[in-house]
């Protein structure tokens, strides 16, 4: 039994060298292939990143559209047509349309005339130095939508040439002396508008500075 086992033993081993050397190098060979395949799924799992599922989008709020202006009313397009034929006037230089747009005698004319009211006729004779550069560039620029006050107090109604509680709307007129230098004033003459016998007027002067 022995002797056949040996045998069976002895068939099973190399007979050569060289079959030494190639089971050698198979067996080599499995261990390279198997560490190669450890390697890359080592690789593939350190590549592989959880990916986070994005923060949920948070809904915002509508946005509440503003209501459109009010339409104008009769008023405002009276005031608005009387603005436009005024400004339209003093830049064609038409001193009967601006003295027929004005409550003449022109109440607080008095410091640009010496103390002298200004009458339709001195309006017209003197119309550009009454509107001269400043005052024509400032009624340009400015549109018929400006602020208007209430007169609540006597005297203010009276320097103004108005009834109590009357609407005035207003433009300022800035005038810059010496400008640049350390003896630079600065003077404005306020022009006023309100509503008189049913009709838009430039109603007074008012000197400041």
């Amino acid at each position: 039994m022995q002797s056949e086992y040996r045998r069976f033993y002895d068939s099973r081993k190399p007979s050569t060298v060289n079959e030494v050397a190639v089971l050698k190098k198979n067996k080599n060979m499995k261990y390279t292939i198997l560490t190669i395949c450890l390697l890359f799924l080592l690789s593939c799992q350190s590549d592989t990143k959880t990916v986070e599922a994005p923060p949920p989008i948070k809904s915002q709020p509508e946005k509440k559209a503003l209501p459109p202006p009010p339409p104008p009313t009769l008023e405002d397009n009276r005031w608005n047509a009387f603005w436009e034929k005024f400004k339209v006037a003093v830049e064609t230089n038409d001193a009967e349309t601006v003295a027929s747009l004005t409550a003449l005698p022109l109440k607080g004319s008095e410091p640009m005339f010496n103390g002298k009211i200004i009458s339709k006729k001195m309006l017209i004779e003197n119309f550009d130095k009454i509107f001269d550069k400043e005052t024509k560039e400032t009624i340009e620029t400015t549109t018929a939508n400006m602020a208007d006050f209430a007169v609540k107090k006597e005297a203010t109604a009276k320097r103004l040439n108005v009834p109590v509680n009357t609407k005035i709307r207003s433009i300022n007129v800035l005038y810059i002396h010496d400008k640049g230098t350390n003896r630079q004033t600065e003077t404005s003459v306020i022009y006023h508008f309100a509503k008189l016998e049913n009709e838009y007027k430039l109603v007074s002067l008012m000197f400041a500075g």
